[in-house]
């Protein structure tokens, strides 16, 4: 309890407070107040405003695996020219089910896997409200099984999601217990539930 009490009473970091700072001098409407394509297209511009730094990666590819519904687009970061043995991160963005794609969330992959030194795997999973739950868990899901179809052991794959992607990366490792699938890496060791640090993804 006393350490939680020591999380939630930390002060603000000054980068995180000045990013607050020109969001309210902005006096822009809130994401959930505009319209649906406005807001994501708000979402994409902030991202475009307080993260400029694209890091350089081996190789991108944007590819798509058949889902329940049609075809999910993913793309995959290469850190460096693979040998077959890095591992497989998995990651799933946040957006309060509703907004983020695979562009919002580029330059955070290219850390990861850069800072990972690990392929990761960014899934466009379906969003609401033009597709409601549990659409977007069934694209993770069929994104895991996916990958074993290509022949990756699944102690090579790892979750990683933010906001909505963190309870989408356990709601698919609890239906993946279910059904009786094998586990993913995430699954054999506690996830971690909590924030990442800027060092933790190379930026320090």
């Amino acid at each position: 309890m006393a350490q939680l009490e020591r999380y939630y009473s930390m002060a603000l970091h000054p980068q995180a407070k000045a990013i607050l700072d020109l969001i309210t001098a902005a006096n822009r409407p809130a994401t959930r107040d505009l319209p649906l394509a406005e807001g994501r297209a708000a979402y994409q511009a902030s991202v475009d405003i307080f993260d400029t730094d694209k890091p350089q990666v081996h190789r991108v590819e944007d590819r798509s695996f058949t889902g329940p519904a049609g075809e999910v687009p993913l793309r995959v970061y290469w850190p460096r020219e693979s040998d077959d043995a890095l591992p497989i991160l998995v990651y799933l963005h946040g957006g309060g089910w509703v907004i983020g794609d695979l562009d919002t969330h580029d330059r955070l992959c290219r850390r990861l896997a850069s800072g990972g030194d690990c392929i990761v795997v960014s899934v466009d999973y379906r969003l609401a409200p033009e597709h409601v739950f549990p659409s977007a868990l069934e694209d993770v899901c069929t994104a895991y099984h996916w990958l074993l179809e290509k022949g990756i052991a699944p102690d090579r794959i790892a979750f990683l999601g933010e906001s909505t992607g963190g309870r989408l990366v356990l709601s698919a490792l609890q239906s993946l217990r279910d059904s009786g699938a094998p586990l993913p890496a995430t699954a054999r060791r506690s996830p971690r539930l909590g924030p990442i640090s800027a060092c933790e993804v190379g930026r320090c």
